[in-house]
């Protein structure tokens, strides 16, 4: 029985942005010997990679202070930065930095008006916590972010040179810093001001009122009615017995000579002038924790701003632009009479976090269909993702939920592309297990469509559409064509990722991976955020369209992460405690659920639509934005979702009127990030739904950026267009033009960063430091062997020899920390090839090529093969 199940695996995706899709590596015919074979290849970073000059790993290539202003560490932004900060005796034990510390990181880098510099990082928040600090070129503090958080954050209000400053306040900290192009950043309430923020050495406090019980016992009367006090903060050697984090570099100067320093440029003043500041800034903080105060703050020169929304919704931005999800939302809030039922997206997959900030609210009852398990894992009510920190999880299933249907604007994290949808969460794999069965997957339809199926019980409400972002290859099963004919004559609109395998139609080979290639299903592929096939995507006849899939090995939206998609994911804290995460990865498993959710909104307008009208508005290409050859082709099938399009068709329908109010004009993406070394990009201009709207003209601001038509309409100016730097007339810096495009209606700007390195060409600075590679049995989890290396032009070409016949996965990760395990929280990571398949190893195998990204800061730790984290404590 069980060799007649169909096995199934997560539509590939790259948990935390790095693996994700594969490609095919070549295996030689090379005779077997003793000696066993060699595997090599190459690991790339996105371009504006970077690490900490400090880390703890005492073997990082050109290791040197930086925690002064004399030894800053230069920068350019946009930037994505892995490092870590320590107090001595704090951290892991081994490397350069637990003796002595680490306490402050100090970077210089020429910023914009608009850049956010968001800081996130690793550890328990009760005992670590990490501060960031941002001064201008005479050393005065310009904006700070002191929470009790894992992520801090500052805003930059004016373009100048600035050095920022990372502090361990407490304890230890790995940390993942971005800096965005202007305006494309995450929402921060912290913005920088433009003149020096604070009184160095001032602090206004203000005593706790004691109660007369309290003065009887010998308590100062004055405790009594007191008011706001204006305090002295002390020098470096008496915090630093207070327990205080004060340094000891210069402290003569930061007490001693405060009027030279007032008109003194010299780096050391400068120097003194910024840990005076931080020592300040400390100060407040340690007696605001104490309970003597009612408050404790600076002595602030100019306040702050504060704008809360979603604090992660930047990074997720490209990818909700690109199908239009604010216009349509726009149209669904127009409308004279709003919505009521709440339409119900069934998440077949790994189960969800359930009890995860941005789910809470979104969610009907689930399900697990477990039928074959030896670990009590068996059909039950509830979908919960059970798994442990020993499972590893990459929380798949909860990703593609938040992608979904994640509450926005409330605060926290991102924001969901249907948040009107709830989630019902029907789990098919069992913790750490990457596969599941057909059969399983074909209780879960029934289920969702409502229908009689193995667990006896059916939900209260049938699904409106069903999810699937897992595949396997194929023809389409008798048992899927089956059920989902049934749940399609219940009304249920079903879709599918087709597959990461970077195939497309060869011979007699079907291409798009099942469920995803069976009749009745919308299968979907993936773009990256240029708007192009991502490099891993699956394609032809059986491919239905095409939604935004990412691709972790780019950074091109200017917000300073990679180009993943970013959704919901859980996380486990320093006791195994499971928490709630965000954080990016890609693959079609990314691409279906932003098909799922305008399905979702569809159906929230017009809960009557029923799948063949879907298919029909799809087939007529009603609802998607036509892009590759004209009309349907295998790539992109029927094109690009449009989430206004899809909307205004569902109300035409609901009306039985084809009149739609007008759409507009936009850009995909919103923003380009050329990094140092990319010399084109795709732009595209596009229109969120129906409109005579025209685009008129298109103006750089820099002359060193040219912009050509490459696939446009003649007479309305929309399709894409290529846009080219010269380096050659930039001087040597990081440069912010934009584009002016010009409609017959309106006019709008495109953002645009580019790096010109000191060496111009094409060399690449990227570096995310050493890096070690892993060559991993694919059925034990076990690693064989691993060797380390080291960056060139921003890749890391590696190999590995002796490694014997058999199938294996390669996975790569950075060790930052220097406390033996590969890709902890905050550290970058990848793997060869995507979940779920292997390398058969019988000669040498070369073109083993993939990317590692920062996992982020609270996403599943360790990177992990078979459920085993990589280490390299015990490791052959």
């Amino acid at each position: 029985m069980l060799a007649l199940l169909a096995t199934l695996s997560l539509a590939a995706c790259g948990g935390g942005g790095g693996g994700g899709g594969s490609s095919t590596s070549t295996t030689s015919s090379t005779p077997r010997t003793s000696s066993g074979f060699t595997l090599s290849g190459s690991i790339s970073v996105p371009d504006n990679a970077a690490v900490d000059s400090d880390t703890n790993d005492p073997l990082q290539v050109g290791w040197v202070r930086n925690d002064t202003i004399a030894t800053a560490q230069a920068i350019t932004a946009p930037v994505q930065l892995i490092g870590s900060v320590n107090r001595a005796g704090q951290g892991p034990t081994t490397g350069y930095n637990y003796t002595n510390g680490d306490e402050l990181d100090v970077f210089s880098v020429s910023l914009s008006a608009g850049q956010t510099i968001d800081l996130g990082f690793v550890g328990d928040v009760s005992s670590n916590d990490l501060d960031l600090f941002l001064f201008n070129s005479s050393g005065s503090t310009v904006g700070k972010s002191q929470g009790k958080s894992n992520r801090e954050c500052i805003t930059v209000s004016k373009a100048g040179s600035y050095y920022i400053g990372v502090q361990a306040s407490s304890g230890y900290g790995l940390y993942n810093m971005y800096i965005s192009a202007p305006g494309e950043a995450s929402s921060c309430s912290n913005a920088a001001s433009s003149t020096a923020l604070i009184a160095s050495g001032q602090l206004v406090a203000k005593e706790r009122q004691l109660s007369a019980a309290a003065l009887s016992i010998g308590e100062d009367s004055a405790r009594l009615g007191r008011h706001p006090r204006l305090l002295e903060v002390p020098d470096g050697s008496v915090l630093r017995a207070m327990g205080v984090r004060a340094r000891k570099h210069n402290e003569t100067l930061s007490v001693r000579l405060a009027g030279l320093l007032a008109n003194n440029s010299d780096a050391a003043a400068i120097d003194a002038r910024m840990q005076r500041e931080i020592d300040t800034l400390s100060y407040a903080k340690h007696l605001s924790q104490s309970g003597d105060y009612d408050y404790v703050e600076p002595n602030f020169l100019m306040a702050l701003n504060y704008t809360p929304t979603d604090p992660s919704y930047a990074p997720q931005r490209w990818h909700f632009d690109m199908i239009n999800q604010a216009s349509a939302i726009d149209r669904i809030n127009a409308l004279s009479t709003a919505p009521t039922v709440r339409p119900i997206v069934a998440v077949i997959d790994s189960g969800i976090v359930t009890d995860h900030p941005d789910l809470l609210g979104q969610q009907v009852s689930g399900y697990s269909f477990i039928s074959v398990s030896t670990a009590g894992d068996n059909n039950a009510p509830g979908g919960d993702d059970p798994s442990t920190r020993a499972n590893n999880p990459v929380w798949h299933g909860t990703h593609v939920a938040g992608t979904i249907a994640a509450l926005s604007s409330n605060g926290l994290y991102g924001a969901g592309l249907a948040s009107q949808a709830l989630i019902m969460p029907l789990r098919v794999f069992r913790p750490g297990v990457a596969t599941t069965t057909s059969y399983d997957v074909s209780q879960a339809i029934l289920y969702a469509a409502g229908l009689s199926n193995g667990s006896g019980s059916v939900p209260t409400r049938r699904a409106d559409v069903i999810n699937m972002s897992l595949g396997g290859s194929g023809s389409c099963p008798a048992s899927y064509a089956d059920v989902i004919t049934q749940a399609r004559a219940q009304g249920t609109i079903i879709v599918a990722a087709a597959g990461n395998d970077a195939r497309n139609d060869l011979g007699t080979s079907v291409a798009v991976s099942s469920p995803a290639n069976c009749t009745g299903v919308i299968s979907v592929g993936a773009l990256n955020a240029q708007k192009t096939q991502a490099y891993y995507s699956n394609s032809g006849s059986n491919l239905t369209l095409a939604a935004p899939g990412g691709d972790s090995s780019q950074s091109t939206t200017g917000t300073g992460y990679p180009d993943a998609v970013y959704a919901t994911l859980g996380s486990f804290n320093a006791k195994g405690v499971r928490t709630a995460s965000f954080g990016g990865m890609m693959g079609t498993s990314m691409a279906s659920p932003h098909v799922a959710a305008v399905m979702a909104l569809m159906r929230w307008v017009n809960p009557n639509i029923t799948p063949s009208q879907v298919d029909t508005l799809i087939a007529l290409s009603k609802i998607t934005d036509d892009i590759g050859s004209s009309g349907r082709d295998s790539t992109y099938g029927y094109g690009l979702i449009n989430a206004r399009k899809a909307v205004d068709e569902a109300i035409a329908l609901a009306n039985g009127t084809s009149t739609a109010p007008a759409g507009i004009i936009v850009a995909s993406p919103s923003s380009i990030n050329f990094g140092s070394t990319t010399s084109s990009a795709t732009l595209s201009l596009q229109t969120t739904a129906s409109t005579s709207e025209t685009v008129t003209s298109i103006v750089s601001s820099s002359t060193a950026v040219s912009v050509s038509a490459t696939s446009i309409d003649s007479s309305t100016g929309l399709g894409t267009y290529t846009v080219t730097v010269s380096r050659s007339l930039l001087a040597t810096g990081t440069f912010y033009p934009t584009l002016t495009v010009t409609t017959s209606a309106r006019s709008f700007v495109v953002q645009l960063s580019v790096t010109k390195a000191a060496s111009s060409g094409t060399s690449s600075t990227a570096n995310f430091g050493r890096l070690f590679v892993f060559v991993v049995d694919a059925t034990t989890g076990n690693a064989l062997t691993f060797t380390s290396v080291n960056v060139s032009n921003g890749k890391y070409a590696w190999s590995i020899s002796g490694v014997q016949a058999g199938s294996v996965i390669v996975a790569a990760g950075s060790d930052a920390n220097y406390d033996g395990d590969v890709c902890d929280n905050g550290e970058v990571c990848g793997q060869y090839p995507s979940l779920g398949q292997v390398i058969a190893v019988k000669g040498d195998v070369s073109g083993i090529d993939f990317v590692v990204a920062p996992t982020g800061i609270s996403s599943s730790s360790a990177l992990s093969v078979g459920g085993n984290a990589l280490s390299l404590r015990n490791t052959p």
